[in-house]
């Protein structure tokens, strides 16, 4: 079980499955990270990949997020997701896409665009670079919508300061952890 770190949920236990399936972040992480977005959380529609039980995504709900989407395939952390829901009353601001990420691409564009778009992929499996190269971003965010990412940096290669539209705003280390922030914004000369 962890705790969700601040808002309206703050201190309520979220169920996360046995076994190393699903590696939820950590809640100095999810503190850091959403506290250097509170401006931007307010009201967002927000998107959590990977979701695993849920815990980006009841974490921005708690702090004033309007509605979301949880992307995730694995059985026992869709079981906990569901079972999270239900806890804390999301079920109406709660959407669960049950399918792989890079299946989910159709999906999310017609639910879009998205104010934020939160993802914590499996480490070591070389998500964090597929996800910048292979989802549609121009049509997943809002001007200005943030993309940010959580991954780790060793076995990993590195991350672009700008993809298409989207821009590198904000990068830190939390151990062997990788907060890594993306803006979409025009860029001259990119369509």
């Amino acid at each position: 079980m962890i705790r969700i770190t601040g808002g309206e949920f703050r201190g309520r236990l979220l169920e996360t499955p046995k076994g190393r399936a699903t590696r939820p972040s950590h809640a100095q992480l999810r503190q850091a990270l959403f506290n250097s977005i509170q401006d931007r959380v307010h009201g967002a529609r927000c998107v959590d990949l990977f979701s695993g039980p849920g815990t980006l995504l009841f974490e921005a709900l708690s702090r004033g997020a309007s509605s979301g989407v949880a992307v995730e395939n694995n059985r026992a952390a869709m079981q906990a997701l569901l079972k999270n829901r239900a806890a804390l009353g999301c079920d109406t601001r709660v959407e669960v896409l049950s399918q792989s990420v890079d299946r989910s691409w159709k999906a999310l564009v017609e639910k879009g665009p998205w104010d934020l778009i939160l993802a914590d992929p499996p480490y070591r499996m070389n998500w964090a670079p597929r996800l910048l190269k292979e989802a549609p971003w121009e049509s997943l965010l809002v001007p200005s919508g943030l993309f940010i990412m959580e991954w780790c940096e060793e076995g990993e290669e590195g991350l672009p300061d700008q993809v298409g539209t989207l821009v590198k705003i904000r990068q830190k280390n939390y151990g062997e952890s990788v907060l890594t922030h993306y803006e979409k914004g025009h860029i001259p000369g990119v369509v």
